[in-house]
């Protein structure tokens, strides 16, 4: 049995049927079947149809004898006697379980919260919304800096909106770039019409119905027919807490997404897992480790024993500015960080080496470093010799690979 029909869950259940015959079941409370999350903003800027952020019909169910169950939700898990209940008041009994219900849109608490033209953007009915919002609307603003705050923008001023972001911290992603960085996204956007906003905290929301303020704590406000919010995830569902399983900020599994039940298994957003790559519990919201963990996690559930080795590559682009992170983007103790390119030349990586060895990356207009620094942290290629190269934009990154015996 699983729960949650996104991309975590969908992997595992064609990894599961694809080595083993017994009855497979997706549980979500999503009305449709598998759809791609990070084609969202595209479909709301108007760039894809609907059609084509499907990603799976009810054929491809069918043709695996995989169960779909939509429009029902978890509300208890019983370890003890392998089984859920769902909010149908039906009670399931399961062999084994992969918890993969995703994160939830973190709603907004201030006062005025609940106006009509508040719209948050996880899934593709909160799409819908939004597109039909736009037509009627002339400035936006958005909440939150991160990637789903960053696509907001995008859309409203593709859409030809006045767009104003609002950010909490100083600049884009602290915790991973450096203000450097965080300034090629600023005048990425400011070149696209949007207005950024730094340092700002929201403090409530006044409308008279139709027109909103968006009112900040230092009592500057702006003005707004349509507001996105994008401040992140929640990953801790109520029912996961109450069934005792070992929680911090996810689910807490081993290198094979084994939670600390019998018979229980976690992957994609809920998860913390043991990250070998890292040598410590990790936990990343991102499609292609959503994606990777559920091939992995289903292969274990079907009887395997394959630990999860997967180094994180993810890359969003907005306005043609691709933002790139590779493995571990933060600086640890002991982290040497080498600056390869520059942001006055367009293109700037910040490539950080512990014990001789790439850990991580932040990428900023360079895909081709992007994909070749991965291959140099999934195989721990040490670079103790080529601190020099790797600070020359005009060095060839994929020469280490070659040298170690790669193609």
């Amino acid at each position: 049995m699983i729960v949650g029909g996104g991309i975590a869950g969908t992997t595992a259940a064609d990894g599961i049927r694809k080595k083993a015959d017994g009855r497979v079941m997706i549980v979500t409370d999503e009305p449709h079947p598998l759809y791609s999350r990070v084609r969202l903003p595209d479909y709301v800027a108007g760039q894809i149809p609907r059609e084509r952020v499907f990603m799976k019909d009810e054929g491809w169910y069918r043709e695996r004898n995989i169960q779909l169950v939509r429009e029902r939700s978890v509300v208890r898990l019983s370890p003890a006697d392998r089984s859920v209940q769902l909010s149908d008041g039906s009670t399931v009994r399961y062999g084994t379980l992969l918890l993969a219900m995703g994160g939830a849109a973190r709603r907004l608490s201030c006062e005025g919260a609940d106006w009509s033209g508040v719209h948050y953007l996880r899934t593709i009915d909160d799409a819908d919304r939004i597109r039909a919002a736009i037509p009627a609307s002339s400035r936006a603003v958005v909440i939150g800096g991160g990637f789903i705050g960053l696509e907001l923008a995008r859309c409203f001023a593709q859409h030809g909106r006045e767009t104003t972001l609002v950010l909490m911290e100083p600049w884009f992603w602290p915790h991973l770039l450096d203000q450097e960085s965080g300034a090629m996204i600023e005048r990425t956007l400011r070149d696209h019409g949007i207005d950024v906003r730094y340092s700002e905290q929201l403090q409530s929301i006044r409308n008279d119905g139709s027109f909103g303020h968006a009112v900040m704590a230092g009592g500057r406000s702006f003005a707004c027919d349509i507001l996105g919010v994008g401040i992140g995830i929640s990953t801790l569902h109520p029912f996961v807490k109450d069934a005792g399983l070992d929680i911090r900020k996810g689910i807490v599994t081993d290198e094979h997404f084994r939670a600390s039940a019998p018979s229980v298994f976690a992957a994609g957003d809920v998860a913390e897992f043991f990250d070998l790559t890292r040598g410590r519990s990790n936990q990343i919201g991102n499609w292609s480790n959503a994606m990777e963990q559920g091939k992995v996690a289903g292969l274990n559930m079907a009887g395997e024993q394959t630990p999860y080795r997967f180094v994180s590559n993810y890359v969003i682009t907005v306005f043609g500015l691709a933002i790139g992170f590779a493995g571990d983007p933060t600086a640890q103790p002991a982290t040497e960080i080498i600056k390869r390119g520059s942001p006055e030349s367009g293109s700037y990586t910040r490539i950080f080496v512990r014990d001789g060895v790439i850990n991580g990356a932040t990428v900023l207009n360079a895909p081709k470093d992007n994909v070749t620094i991965g291959q140099l942290i999934k195989q721990a290629i040490r670079v103790d010799h080529a601190r020099a190269q790797l600070a020359d934009p005009a060095f060839d990154l994929k020469s280490l690979l070659q040298a170690n015996g790669n193609p």
